[in-house]
C-alpha cells in the first residue's frame, strides 16, 4: 500500500497526493540543497522533469531534511523547471523507506512501486529512459525492484 504524497508545492498552498495522478506514472526524487550529488545532478533533473512533463509523467523533487528558504534560493540561482514538494516531518521519506539522498522512486500508473533505490535512476544512463520505462510499466535497470 502506498502512502499519499503530502507536500507543499513551492509557491502554492495545496497539498499533492498520489490520488491526484490516477492512471499516471509518478517519479519521486528525494532531494536536498545541501546534498552534493543532488546539487551536481540538478541540470539532469531539470532535463528529466521537462521530458517527464512532455510525456504526461508526474515528477516531483521531494525536499528531504531541508528548509524551504534554501530550496527557494536554489531555484532562483539555478533555474526552475522542477516541482519541489516539502516533506514536512520527513513523513513521506519514512513511508517510502528513504534513508539517503538522492533517492528515486518510480510509481507505475497502477500505483505499484516499480523501482526504488539510492541515487538518481539511470546514473550513467539516459535519464529519459526512466520516463519511457515508467510509461511502459517496466522496471528500470540499475535500481532495486520492489
Amino acid at each position: 500500500m502506498l502512502s499519499p504524497l503530502v507536500g507543499e508545492e513551492q509557491g502554492s498552498p495545496p497539498s499533492v497526493r498520489l490520488s491526484d495522478h490516477q492512471g499516471q506514472p509518478v517519479i519521486l526524487i528525494f532531494w536536498s540543497s545541501w546534498c552534493g550529488p543532488c546539487r551536481s545532478g540538478y541540470p539532469e533533473l531539470q532535463k528529466l522533469a521537462a521530458h517527464a512533463a512532455s510525456k504526461g509523467v508526474a515528477l516531483y523533487a521531494v525536499v528531504h531534511q531541508d528548509r524551504p528558504e534554501n530550496v527557494r534560493r536554489w531555484q532562483r540561482e539555478h533555474g526552475e523547471g522542477v516541482t519541489f514538494l516539502l516533506d514536512s516531518g520527513d513523513r513521506v521519506a519514512r513511508d517510502y523507506k528513504v534513508y539517503g539522498i538522492p533517492h528515486t522512486i518510480v510509481i507505475g500508473a497502477d500505483r505499484r512501486v516499480r523501482v526504488a533505490g539510492a541515487g538518481y535512476a539511470g546514473a550513467g544512463h539516459d535519464l529519459t529512459k526512466l520516463v519511457d520505462r515508467a510509461l511502459a510499466g517496466l522496471n528500470t535497470a540499475g535500481l532495486t525492484h520492489r
